[in-house]
C-alpha cells in the first residue's frame, strides 16, 4: 500500500543527483506545515471529478514523462532503472510496451518531434557511460544517440521550432540540441553556479525558455544559443516545469524551499516580466505543466498527489487523484479533451476529462464535470451535446 512516506522515499531515491536536493526535500515535508492562503484556491468542483487510471503493465516501471503523440495516443517514460521501456495508452486505455537496449539509467522526458517520432531523455547512472537521446517510432523502433560530454544527465526535452529537439543537462550548465538526424550540439549557459536545469519548452516568440532551480532564474536561448536568464523575485523558489500558455506567456511551476512560505505557480511574458499565484499551502514537487483545452493550465502537486487547474488570471483549482499517495509527475493534453498524467510510484497513467470530443461524454450527468474550449461550465446536457457537434464541423473532436 502506498503512503506518503514511502511517495516520499519513492521520489527521494530515485534520480536526484544533487547533493543538496535531498536534504532540501526532508526539510520541506517534515514538521508542522504552517500553511499560508495568499491566494484565490479552491477545492476540486465538478470539473475533474471523473478520473480514469490505467495500471502499467510492468510493476515498480516508475512512469514519469508523458507527451501526446502523432498517432493520437499518450506515450510516457518508464523511469526506473532495469524497467527499460517506453509506454504507450491509447486514449481508451490499452497499453503497450516498447523495450530498450538494457543501460543502467533513467528516462525522464519525453517529446514528439517534427519528424513523427516521440524523443526522450536517457541518464546514465553509471559515470563510465554516456548518456543518450532516445528516439521511438510509433511502431516501435528504437534508436538512440550519445550525448557528448560535457552535457550530462538530460532531463527534460521539447521540440524546437527550428525542426530539432532541445533538451537540459540536469546536472550541467548546459543545453542541448539534437537534430531529427541525431546530431548533438551544446550551448553553455555563461558562467556562474551550478544551475539545476530541468523543464525547458518552446515559446511563441521562437526561442526555447527553460528553468534554472539553483538561482533561481527562468532562461530564454533562441535557436542561434544566445542566452538570456530573468531572475525570480524570491530566492527561496525553486522552479521545475514550464510551458507555453493560450495567453502568450509562459508558465512555470515554483517550489518553495521555506516550510512557511507557499508553494506558486509563476508566469512570466516574453519581455520578461513576471507575476506569481500563490498555492495553497509548501507544495512540493511540482513536476509537470501543461496548456489545457480549456485555455487553462494544468500542473502536478507529487507530495499532495494532487492535479492543479490555473486560469490565465490566476484562480486555482485542486483535485485529488483516486490513489492516495499516488505521486503524480507528468502531465499533457491529449487529443481527446483530457489531460493525461503519470502516477510514479502508483505505476498508473491517469486521464482526467475537462472537454467533451464525443456526445456519449454529455450523457448521464457527464456535462456537469466538463467545460467548453473556453472554459466555461455547461448548463444543461443539451448544451453539452451542441458544443461537441459544432466542434467535429470544425474539424475537431472523434
Amino acid at each position: 500500500m502506498l503512503t506518503a512516506a514511502s511517495t516520499r522515499t519513492w521520489r527521494q531515491t530515485r534520480r536526484r543527483r544533487t547533493a543538496g536536493w535531498p536534504a532540501r526535500l526532508s526539510c520541506m515535508v517534515s514538521g508542522a506545515l504552517a500553511i499560508v492562503l495568499l491566494g484565490p484556491v479552491t477545492a476540486g468542483a465538478a470539473l475533474g471529478a471523473t478520473v480514469s487510471e490505467f495500471a502499467v503493465p510492468t510493476a515498480a516501471s516508475g512512469p514519469s514523462g508523458i507527451a501526446a503523440g502523432p498517432d493520437g495516443a499518450l506515450w510516457f517514460t518508464e523511469s526506473q532503472p532495469g524497467t527499460n521501456k517506453i509506454g504507450r495508452v491509447t486514449t481508451s486505455g490499452h497499453m503497450s510496451e516498447f523495450p530498450l537496449p538494457v543501460r543502467d539509467s533513467f528516462r525522464i522526458g519525453i517529446a514528439a518531434g517534427s519528424d513523427g517520432a516521440l524523443w526522450f531523455t536517457d541518464s546514465s547512472r553509471s559515470s563510465g557511460q554516456l548518456s543518450m537521446i532516445g528516439r521511438i517510432t510509433t511502431a516501435g523502433t528504437v534508436t538512440e544517440f550519445p550525448v557528448p560530454l560535457p552535457i550530462r544527465d538530460p532531463e527534460r526535452i521539447t521540440a524546437g521550432p527550428d525542426g530539432a529537439l532541445w533538451f537540459t543537462g540536469g546536472a550541467g550548465n548546459e543545453i542541448g540540441r539534437i537534430s531529427t538526424s541525431g546530431h548533438v550540439t551544446e550551448f553553455p549557459l555563461p558562467a556562474g553556479p551550478y544551475r539545476y536545469l530541468s523543464g525547458i519548452t518552446a515559446g511563441p516568440d521562437g526561442a526555447l525558455w527553460f528553468v534554472e532551480g539553483s538561482g533561481p532564474k527562468i532562461g530564454r536561448i533562441t535557436t542561434s544559443g544566445q542566452v538570456t536568464e530573468f531572475p525570480l523575485p524570491s530566492q527561496n523558489g525553486f522552479p521545475q516545469a514550464i510551458t507555453a500558455g493560450p495567453d502568450g506567456a509562459l508558465w512555470f511551476t515554483e517550489e518553495s524551499a521555506l516550510v512557511s512560505a507557499p508553494a506558486k505557480i509563476g508566469r512570466i511574458t516574453t519581455m520578461g516580466a513576471i507575476t506569481e499565484f500563490p498555492l495553497s499551502g509548501p507544495s512540493s514537487e511540482l513536476f509537470g505543466i501543461a496548456a489545457g483545452p480549456d485555455r487553462a493550465l494544468w500542473f502536478i502537486e507529487g507530495l499532495q498527489s494532487k492535479v492543479g487547474r490555473i486560469t490565465t488570471t490566476g484562480s486555482v483549482s485542486e483535485f485529488p487523484t483516486p490513489t492516495a499517495n499516488g505521486g503524480p509527475e507528468g502531465i499533457a493534453a491529449g487529443r481527446d479533451g483530457a489531460m493525461w498524467f503519470t502516477e510514479q510510484p502508483a505505476d498508473k497513467i491517469a486521464r482526467l476529462p475537462v472537454v467533451p470530443t464525443t456526445r456519449k461524454e454529455c450523457r448521464h450527468g457527464g456535462w456537469r464535470n466538463l467545460v467548453d474550449d473556453r472554459g466555461r461550465p455547461f448548463r444543461t446536457r443539451a448544451q453539452c451535446v451542441r458544443f461537441v457537434a459544432q466542434h467535429r464541423s470544425r474539424g475537431g473532436g472523434a
